[in-house]
């Protein structure tokens, strides 16, 4: 459990990460 729990303190910033260029991108093509 102690694993997963330090894993998540990389997971969650990753996921973040990823999530805001997700939604950039969509923003993006929405204004074309």
């Amino acid at each position: 459990m102690g694993l997963l729990y330090s894993h998540w303190h990389c997971i969650l910033p990753a996921a973040a990460l990823i999530a805001g260029l997700f939604f950039m991108r969509r923003n993006e093509n929405k204004s074309e």
